[in-house]
């Protein structure tokens, strides 16, 4: 029997059975519901734009100041101005009506060498994630900071 390695989310690999024989369906989904499926869908309760310190592996943590102080997770989407931009993730915390959003400035961002970050675009606090608020100027999604929940 050979085997063909897949890649999985977050550099993870698993391996899965080249079947040289006719096996019943029945074993070949329990298997699959029973050993593939958990690990998929640990996988696909992780979103982007979720609130720090939880963030994705390809964000960072960016304090936002927009009349309103927060912070927010953040994946970085090049420059778009220069033609170097990268989509932002679409992958939403569950009720999110906000728009993933390219333009925030990315920390080591400078005037000779700009980059971006995504953020989630609101016209008001229900367009956010829970636990977030729309903030006044710009309309971002923003978690309270720790340090603002504890005066």
């Amino acid at each position: 029997q050979d085997s063909i390695t897949r890649p999985c989310s977050h550099s993870h690999r698993f391996t899965l059975p080249v079947m040289r024989k006719a096996y019943s369906l029945t074993l070949v989904a329990h298997i699959f519901l029973h050993t593939v499926l958990p690990v998929w869908s640990v996988s696909s309760n992780t979103t982007h734009y979720r609130k720090p310190p939880a963030c994705a592996q390809d964000e960072v943590e960016i304090e936002v100041q927009d009349g309103d102080i927060g912070v927010v997770c953040s994946a970085s989407c090049g420059n778009s101005r220069s033609g170097h931009g990268i989509p932002c993730p679409k992958d939403l915390p569950a009720h999110t009506t906000a728009k993933p959003t390219c333009g925030l400035g990315c920390p080591g961002s400078s005037y000779k060498d700009p980059k971006e970050c995504c953020y989630l675009n609101c016209k008001q606090h229900s367009d956010c994630q829970p636990g977030a608020f729309c903030t006044k100027l710009n309309g971002i999604c923003v978690f309270p900071r720790a340090a603002d929940l504890m005066v």
